[in-house]
């Protein structure tokens, strides 16, 4: 469990008023969320040769793209899980 005198700190930081029943939830759930984040950490370092200098800040229209139907199967039989043609992720919040 996240420590509650952490929470309340960073509730004060956020200039968010919260009630002891808020704090006490926000504790749970900040362990799950730090813990989940670590996961992606992992995956993150080991993912392979990305180099941080090539990463920019891209503007587009925010516009829906159609993509070939073999790449479309081939992203929803790498992932962990699917349902259908929708890749399942792990809920993180309420």
């Amino acid at each position: 469990m996240f420590p509650k005198n952490e929470v309340i700190k960073l509730a004060a930081l956020a200039r968010i008023a919260l009630t002891k029943q808020e704090v006490q939830l926000l504790q749970k759930e900040f362990a799950d969320i730090i813990a989940y984040v670590g996961e992606v950490s992992t995956v993150a370092e080991t993912g392979g040769d990305f180099d941080v200098r090539l990463a920019r800040n891209v503007f587009r229209d925010d516009v829906a793209v159609s993509a070939d139907a073999e790449v479309v199967e081939r992203l929803i039989a790498s992932a962990p899980q699917a349902n259908g043609r929708r890749i399942s992720v792990k809920k993180i919040l309420p």
